[in-house]
């Protein structure tokens, strides 16, 4: 299963907590290039969409990319 990310509300979840993507690679314990990867359009799997919502503290749903 491909899954996309929405990087603009990603962003916008960094941003309130004053992040870059290494530190959200960090907080999610994935390396900068899956982060970086994910910004630029390319799918992820689920362990990382469910590291990148657990880091920013919100629901998979909200960093989905809508269809």
């Amino acid at each position: 299963m491909k899954l996309y990310l929405d990087a603009n509300n990603l962003a916008l979840k960094m941003a309130e907590r004053g992040w870059n993507q290494r530190d959200l690679a960090q907080q999610a314990r994935i390396s900068t290039n899956t982060v970086s990867a994910v910004f630029c359009g390319k799918s992820c799997s689920v362990k990382t969409l469910k590291a990148l919502a657990d880091a920013l503290e919100v629901g998979a749903i909200e960093l989905s990319k809508k269809s």
